[in-house]
């Protein structure tokens, strides 16, 4: 074993890019689920948590 395990290294450091953003873009669509449905019926302010979801997303 002389050489690096390029291949495995790249695939962990994959799975964690790929999970991270799939945490991301889910929690965003919870987000701004629950953020347009309080401001249909109650107009309460969204959280923290929400609006960072939202904000780091790029798709919402």
């Amino acid at each position: 074993m002389e050489r690096l395990p390029s291949r495995g290294i790249s695939m962990i450091l994959l799975t964690v890019l790929m999970s991270a953003f799939l945490m991301i873009y889910i929690g965003a669509d919870f987000s701004k689920n629950r953020i347009d449905k309080r401001q249909v019926s109650d107009g309460i302010e969204s959280t923290w948590w929400e609006k960072g979801f939202v904000l780091v997303c790029p798709l919402h």
